[in-house]
């Protein structure tokens, strides 16, 4: 089946579980650091490094949920994403999990083992569509397309 060219308006993932969770453990080190005078230097450090590093990936993620939707082109033999081009031959398997209206999908290039982040989106309209339209063009590619969770890194 020959396709001419889809275009879909798409945005990050939400990652509400992620802010969450490092808001909580925030907050755990901020309790844990003020509780205890007694602590070494050592344990000190490390307390303050994790939440620093919890802080930064809280804030990364509040920034990319925000962030304003981009476009995603399908076009013969190349997918245009964020601005960059990703060709046919460099992906491995196109992933799709989450729910059919909201679905979210993540292209794994070969060489990766987990989904780089900026190559994992999801459908600001007509979710059900843009996956269609995502499967007809991966067929046409010869890209393998699976219906399955992936993992994601921040």
């Amino acid at each position: 089946m020959e396709i001419n060219q889809f275009k879909h308006t798409v945005r990050n993932p939400s990652r509400i579980k992620i802010i969450i969770s490092m808001a909580a453990l925030c907050a755990l080190f901020l309790i844990n650091g003020s509780m205890n005078d007694k602590d070494s230097t050592i344990l000190r450090f490390t307390i303050i490094v994790m939440f620093c590093f919890c802080a930064v990936v809280m804030l990364w993620s509040i920034f990319q949920t925000f962030k304003k939707p981009t476009k995603l082109n399908l076009s013969h033999g190349t997918i245009v994403l964020n601005g960059r081009i990703i060709k046919a031959e460099q992906i491995k398997v196109i992933m799709i999990m989450g729910d059919i209206e909201k679905p979210i999908i993540g292209i794994k290039p070969y060489g990766a083992q987990i989904v780089p982040m900026w190559l994992c989106f999801s459908f600001v309209k007509n979710g059900e569509k843009g996956a269609a339209d995502l499967a007809i063009w991966a067929e046409s590619n010869k890209v393998k397309f699976d219906n399955t969770f992936f993992i994601r890194w921040i």
